[in-house]
């Protein structure tokens, strides 16, 4: 029990329809959580698809819940102050979640972050948020707490070269050119878009890469710049931004698989800047702080 998966629904024509994680409560009650952006789109898809001898119920609980991710190196010292729940690896390996509490406050707690750092994600009723909240910044008021937002979580993720749905997860692109073959298992199982999936392997033209880009001045942020070798345009970048903790500016790209190590660049507000392609992620490659 406790077990979490990422998955990625595909699309009849094997296109990435939507991310979601899901967490195992209990035999036969599973926890699914997306995307709050993609919530309408998640619950509306989900629905056409529910059997139709009603013996699977789906409940949409978003505006019940809230959650707060606490986050770094001090997380689990933090944490700990709160809750009489055991922390460490063993008795909370990565990936996994359990129900707790924190505070006082029953939270289903899931060891997993989008920032590459040690951390859990505090999934808790919205009525508990405020108290949930201060007795967090209370505890980690000695730690150097503080708060962070959506901005600098972008920037973070891109360090660790995590995709995100709606920009660099769309349906133009399938799982393998997106590098997510890892998460789709087609052996013995059938599925939406696994036709597709198959009978377009060996011709996926890009693959999505992390790239370096040697500016100091501007970002590739708005996720249209073009990625050319040798003056050809060769692919597009999906998201990007600046990361602070390797001072580099970063872009996740779909460039063409035949010159992934040739010499590319990407063009930004009319300039022209050089890219290195970076293999694997820019920050702790080894997710030694993410599994502490």
């Amino acid at each position: 029990m406790g077990a979490i998966t990422l998955s990625h629904p595909l699309s009849r024509n094997g296109g990435i329809a939507w991310e979601y994680s899901i967490t195992k409560l209990a035999d036969q009650h599973y926890y699914i959580m997306a995307p709050a952006a993609a919530e309408l789109l998640v619950e509306d898809w989900l629905r056409q698809r529910l059997p139709a001898d009603n013996s699977v119920q789906l409940n949409n609980i978003t505006r019940d819940y809230g959650t707060l991710v606490l986050a770094g190196p001090e997380a689990r010292r933090i944490l700990s102050k709160l809750t009489d729940t055991p922390l460490d690896n063993d008795s909370f390996p990565w990936f996994t979640g359990q129900q707790i509490e924190v505070a006082g406050v029953p939270v289903r707690a899931l060891r997993m972050n989008f920032v590459g750092e040690l951390g859990w994600e505090l999934h808790h009723p919205i009525e508990h948020q405020l108290a949930l909240y201060d007795a967090l910044m209370e505890a980690g008021a000695a730690h150097g707490i503080g708060d962070f937002g959506l901005r600098a979580m972008d920037s973070l993720r891109l360090e660790k070269g995590y995709p995100m749905w709606g920009h660099d997860l769309n349906l133009e692109f399938n799982s393998r050119e997106a590098n997510l073959s890892y998460f789709v298992k087609t052996e013995g199982r059938e599925f939406e878009g696994k036709a597709a999936l198959q009978e377009s392997r060996g011709d996926d033209e890009h693959r999505l890469v992390l790239l370096s880009v040697d500016s100091t001045d501007v970002d590739a942020s708005t996720g249209m710049e073009p990625v050319y070798c040798n003056g050809e345009i060769v692919g597009q970048v999906s998201s990007g931004g600046y990361g602070h903790r390797i001072q580099q500016s970063l872009a996740l790209a779909y460039v063409r698989r035949s010159v992934l190590d040739a010499e590319l660049s990407v063009k930004v507000l009319g300039n022209t800047y050089p890219a290195r392609r970076i293999k694997g992620c820019a920050y702790d490659p080894s997710n030694a702080r993410l599994k502490a």
